[in-house]
């Protein structure tokens, strides 16, 4: 597989991360696109030999072992599971629909002949200073330069100018760190696309980065093989000691460590939990807690405490912006039993489709891995977040123009539970109207957005708290999605694309030339949804 079929279907800002870390010169976020980004970077791949600047020893070791085959997944991370990760975060590995490793086929050839051409040995010689770099980093985060210099000069006997060279020209250390300035003062960071600037800087006012500064290399490397090493768990231990010595509940702090290991910046629970228990504990020993409580939340990645992939880090964090969102507009609606009932709607919608999708998985296997091979064909992106392209797509789309959806298969054929909550999806089937509409109207006190479809100009009233609290800006723009009735209350249900109006002018005709590209399919209606998920793809990219 080709290293742009691969990426382009993925979010812009997660090739613009790859993307920034690669190329000398990138462009701005706004002024490129995710085809012209990967082309730019197939293009570097191709020109001259940049592994031995990029990688170390073990990975190009790697390459050569994988060579021109495809390896089985599991198999080769058993082994060599830091190789692995750090050549798919360099894009020199990808993995395919059967979970197999390879090159990408669009740089092999001269990723192949670079190979050849590398001293493994002579490598591994002079890539010292890059390897100690990026463990101070994982261990750190985020260092003053002159800190930084100082710490890299405890451990190697080199120059400040030096230093300071090697860290502005080596592409090694610029893919794992950057240089960033904060009121007027150089700091270098580890890049971590989940964190903001502003948690980092936070981290480093709020920790006590500075009582770090005398650890031997030993524990440094140690710490980097290990976050959670012996170094952390004495330090975790004595602040046990100190909870107990002030008698505060141990399981309540420890939770609060692990429940921000996620939202790094949330020090409310801490305050809280201090403020409740702590009324006898002077001013500056809580002082000296909350420090060392906040300290254990930065040295405790969040993926090794709970297990999180990174996708679902960014699920979480997503979700917590949106609940702070539904909050604020749940507080200032002016009528909140209707939205209350909308609400009770889509949550019985969303569980009949859950019991839909696993029935349909369950039973009809064979057709649900056609389903399948059409997502990976057509790129629809699957992940966990409720109302994604893949589940909405294998719900209410039929492959064949006069056969019935999975849901409408499920509700006439195996749907037998006559309670309330399922009599609804009778109604779903009955009363579903997908198409292009034109946003007209936002009212977010109300959360309720006006809709007008664009072919019949038939108007809608929905309910939606997501998009009526949306930018202004999106008024007229074009929204493919499929509206549901049920108790006289309408909604979208599952996914919906926007289009901006000025850069789609004639956007039905737009969708009749793509549906001219969706091939294999015969159904009218899962042809418009294809091609307006891919329209909406590259307006995005």
């Amino acid at each position: 597989m080709k290293l742009i079929d691969h990426m382009i279907f993925l979010p812009k800002d997660i090739i613009y991360e790859k993307y920034i870390r690669l190329i000398e010169k990138p462009m701005s976020y706004q002024n490129v696109t995710r085809k012209k980004m990967l082309e730019e970077i197939v293009s570097f791949y191709n020109e001259g030999n940049h592994l031995q600047e990029l990688c170390l020893s073990t990975e190009i070791a790697l390459l050569k072992k994988i060579g021109t085959k495809k390896i089985n997944k599991d198999r080769l991370t058993k082994k060599y599971f830091e190789e692995v990760m750090s050549l798919k975060e360099k894009l020199l590995l990808i993995t395919d629909s059967n979970e197999k490793l390879s090159i990408p086929e669009d740089i092999i050839k001269n990723i192949l002949n670079n190979l050849k051409h590398i001293d493994i040995h002579k490598l591994k010689e002079n890539e010292t200073l890059n390897i100690l770099i990026k463990n101070i980093f994982f261990y750190y985060k985020i260092l003053p330069e002159k800190d930084l210099i100082e710490i890299i000069k405890k451990y190697v006997k080199l120059e400040e100018e030096f230093i300071k060279h090697f860290l502005l020209n080596n592409r090694f250390i610029h893919f794992y760190i950057e240089k960033v300035k904060y009121k007027k003062k150089p700091f270098w960071i580890y890049r971590d696309d989940e964190i903001p600037l502003g948690d980092y800087i936070w981290l480093y006012y709020h920790s006590e980065v500075k009582e770090y500064k005398n650890i031997i290399l030993e524990d440094l490397y140690s710490y980097a093989q290990n976050p959670l090493s012996k170094l952390n768990e004495e330090k975790f231990a004595q602040l046990i000691n100190d909870l107990n010595q002030y008698n505060l509940p141990v399981n309540y702090v420890v939770n609060i460590i692990l429940s921000n290991a996620v939202y790094a910046s949330d020090d409310g629970e801490i305050d809280k939990m201090l403020n409740l228990y702590g009324a006898n504990i002077p001013k500056e020993v809580k002082i000296d807690l909350k420090n060392r409580i906040i300290d254990m939340i930065f040295q405790m990645p969040s993926v090794l405490l709970k297990g999180y992939s990174i996708n679902e880090y960014q699920e979480i964090k997503n979700k917590k912006a949106f609940e702070e969102r539904f909050q604020k507009t749940m507080d200032n609606l002016e009528n909140p039993d209707t939205v209350a009932d909308y609400l009770e709607l889509r949550e019985q919608v969303d569980r009949i489709n859950c019991d839909c999708i696993e029935l349909f998985v369950m039973n009809e296997p064979k057709k649900f891995e056609r389903y399948q091979e059409f997502c990976q064909k057509y790129n629809l992106i699957h992940s966990k977040i409720s109302g994604n392209v893949m589940d909405n797509f294998i719900l209410y789309h039929a492959l064949e123009e006069n056969e019935e959806t999975p849901f409408e298969n499920y509700v006439n054929h195996h749907l037998n539970i006559l309670s309330k909550d399922y009599s609804i999806a009778w109604q779903v089937v009955e009363n579903t109207n997908e198409s292009v509409f034109q946003i007209k109207k936002l009212i977010p006190s109300q959360a309720i957005v006006e809709l007008e479809e664009l072919q019949t100009k038939k108007n809608y009233t929905i309910y939606d708290i997501s998009l009526s609290s949306s930018d202004p800006e999106i008024i007229h723009s074009f929204i493919y999605t499929k509206l549901i009735k049920v108790n006289n209350i309408t909604f979208a249900c599952g996914c919906a694309f926007l289009f901006s109006k000025n850069e789609h002018p004639d956007l039905l005709k737009e969708i009749e030339e793509k549906k001219k590209k969706v091939k294999d399919i015969s159904n009218n209606q899962t042809k418009t949804f294809l091609a307006s998920y891919l329209i909406n793809a590259e307006e995005i990219g």
